[in-house]
């Protein structure tokens, strides 16, 4: 019974890889071509549940009880979690919301195959501690005991989206990964009077590959100045940012003095007026100045690339 339970999921699993080359993105083909349904989803998860459940009962079973828990915990942790908070706002346990992890983590700036790759990695972790903790010889109370902990844990986590979420975005903005919804490498700090030659000399032989828009904060000639470089596809942020750093450091220890004052690099995430309470000024609590608008000048767009207007040109005029 056990072997049979073990050639199901053999085949399942081969399946499964056989999907995943045409789902995920590979170099080369940067989008998924096919993906599961609803229907394809939920036979997994039944053939997964089924599966645990037979190698785990009876004399000759090939885990404890426990061990199936680790081996499911992400399914397990995040449907318990998110249908308790629902249950504690006083709300139906199967209403639909942005509550999951997955939402989380989206929310928080993660990238769809970022977050794949973050959940994936959360639960072999905890399939290896349920794992060793059954091979180890441990207790099946002290397993049970540690995983239900870790349950505490995450629920009580997930109960406070509004706390948990702005300490995931710091850990993707130090991840330095591309946040969702970024196009862009942003540059601020350049010298007003020659941030066009500057801009040109802080990019060298990539001119001709990416290109930029630059913008002052104000109204005259001297109003502060910063770059949108735009690399040509959402995947390539990084390597702008990467190779942007590599020759400013280069360029400032010769002492370039147009590029001296440049203070920041980094990702450039556009402002969401729905949700941007800097932005939003429907005024919901008594004290509403963090609800205010902090920059002290709209950005002015005063140049634009050659590379900017053919890429975004062929763009409009394809659509």
């Amino acid at each position: 019974s056990n072997l049979l339970q073990i050639l199901i999921l053999l085949c399942v699993l081969g399946g499964l890889l056989g999907f995943l080359v045409f789902n995920m993105p590979w170099p080369g083909r940067l989008r998924a071509h096919i993906f599961m349904g609803d229907a394809g989803s939920t036979l997994l998860g039944l053939l997964l549940a089924f599966s645990l459940i037979v190698l785990s009962q009876g004399e000759n079973r090939a885990m404890a009880p426990v061990t199936a828990l680790w081996i499911f915990a992400v399914p397990l942790l995040d449907t318990l979690g998110v249908m308790l908070r629902r249950i504690w706002l006083g709300r139906s346990p199967f209403a639909a919301d942005r509550g999951h992890i997955h939402h989380l983590l989206l929310d928080a700036g993660f990238r769809v195959r970022h977050a794949v790759l973050l959940i994936a990695a959360f639960q072999g972790v905890c399939g290896v501690v349920g794992l060793a903790l059954d091979v180890g010889g441990a207790p099946e109370l002290v397993s049970l005991l540690i995983f239900v902990a870790l349950f505490s844990v995450y629920a009580f986590l997930i109960s406070r989206p509004w706390r948990i979420v702005p300490r995931i975005r710091t850990v993707q903005q130090k991840s330095g990964w591309v946040a969702q919804g970024v196009a862009h490498a942003y540059v601020s700090g350049l010298n007003p009077t020659s941030a066009v030659t500057d801009m040109y000399t802080l990019m060298g032989a990539r001119v001709g590959t990416w290109a930029f828009e630059l913008y002052r904060l104000g109204e005259g000639a001297e109003a502060p100045v910063f770059a949108l470089v735009d690399p040509g596809h959402v995947d390539k942020v990084g390597e702008v940012l990467t190779n942007l750093k590599f020759r400013l450091a280069k360029k400032q220890r010769a002492g370039h003095e147009g590029l001296l004052g440049i203070t920041e690099l980094r990702q450039f995430r556009p402002r969401n007026a729905s949700n941007d309470r800097r932005i939003n000024e429907v005024n919901t609590v008594p004290d509403s100045r963090r609800r205010r608008e902090r920059r002290g000048a709209i950005p002015r767009l005063f140049y634009r690339s050659e590379e900017w207007l053919m890429n975004h040109n062929s763009e409009e005029a394809a659509a």
